[in-house]
């Protein structure tokens, strides 16, 4: 015989359960978008950080050059100054 009566609490259970388990399936899909973002950006840091790392390197051996060239100056000017004399 075929069930007539509609059961209101079990069909409303089940359609809660349903939607439990979508919202578990989009926070899951939201997780490993996040995740995924969040390692994009921590790439794009250490790509920022290593041409930071870079330019310092760069000016460190600017500085060092310049200062190699002030003694230089300073030299010539002391040689030029006693061959003067």
């Amino acid at each position: 015989m075929l069930r007539t009566e509609y059961d209101e609490d079990y069909f409303r259970s089940l359609f809660m359960e349903d939607g439990r388990a979508e919202e578990r399936i989009n926070t899951e899909r939201e997780r490993q978008r996040a995740d995924a973002a969040e390692a994009e950006a921590n790439i794009a840091k250490s790509r920022a950080d290593a041409a930071e790392a870079e330019a310092n390197t760069a000016k460190s051996r600017a500085d060092a050059a310049e200062a190699e060239n002030e003694k230089l100056r300073a030299r010539i000017k002391e040689l030029e100054a006693n061959q003067n004399k």
